[in-house]
């Protein structure tokens, strides 16, 4: 294992190790899609896609992590990146 990994290893258990996560009721996970240099990223919105891109290892949500999660029930929602403040 290389460094990164081993770092992506320790915040996976770091976050499992977690005794305050929530049960998971509501199976809905929320994404953001972003633009990076020309090509789609897909990013947890929620704590649900937050966990799934932790068991992958990720920051982001593959494709493949994403068939899986929808295979396992979850719905998957795509929220806007960017909220603006209501204009005056």
């Amino acid at each position: 294992m290389n460094k990164s990994q081993i770092e992506a290893v320790a915040n996976t258990n770091a976050f499992l190790n977690n005794t305050d996560l929530p049960i998971i009721e509501d199976r809905i996970l929320q994404v953001q899609v972003k633009n990076v240099y020309g090509k789609p990223v897909v990013y947890p919105a929620n704590e649900n896609a937050e966990f799934f891109a932790a068991i992958a290892g990720t920051k982001t949500l593959s494709t493949l992590v994403l068939s899986y999660a929808r295979r396992l029930g979850f719905d998957i929602k795509q929220v806007e990146a960017y909220q603006l403040a209501v204009v005056q």
